[in-house]
């Protein structure tokens, strides 16, 4: 797939896969709740302020991100193995960081508000006070190269 269909699957996800590889080398997939920034080609995820993902990132940058499409099973042919599925998948490799500047930690999470809570539940009324900025670490993925793969 070519960039902008990957940002436009990116853009309408729900949840996605953060990758990171821990201490001795031992892979680490988390899902998460995300947004992407198409202007910068990032990831923004946020967190606790402890756990493995953010033990794993303090030893490497180094991490993906995955979102996907499934779509439905379909015959390919007569034996019972001759069964695929539809799908549509992004993967992004790239650096992360903790965001610390204050003002780029709160943009980040008004653009996840934004997403999750102004989209999805528009008729909603609440306090648009960020309360738990404190106990919540941002994490920016800068996407160095993106992937698109689709069966349909």
């Amino acid at each position: 797939m070519d960039t902008a269909e990957c940002e436009e699957i990116l853009s309408r996800a729900m949840v996605g896969r953060v990758g990171t590889v821990g201490a001795g080398g031992m892979p680490y997939i988390l899902p998460m709740n995300f947004y992407y920034d198409a202007s910068s080609r990032t990831v923004i995820l946020h967190h606790t302020t402890t756990g493995h993902l953010l033990d794993n990132l303090a030893q490497s940058a180094s991490a993906c991100f995955e979102v996907d499409e499934p779509g439905p099973i379909v015959a390919t042919g007569i034996q019972a193995c001759d069964t695929s599925q539809l799908y549509r998948s992004v993967i992004c490799f790239g650096w992360a960081r903790i965001v610390d500047e204050e003002a780029g930690k709160m943009d980040a999470l008004r653009a996840l508000v934004h997403k999750y809570v102004d989209n999805l539940t528009p008729d909603r009324h609440y306090n648009p006070e960020l309360t738990g900025v404190g106990k919540t670490t941002v994490i920016a993925l800068k996407v160095e190269v993106m992937t698109g793969k689709k069966r349909i």
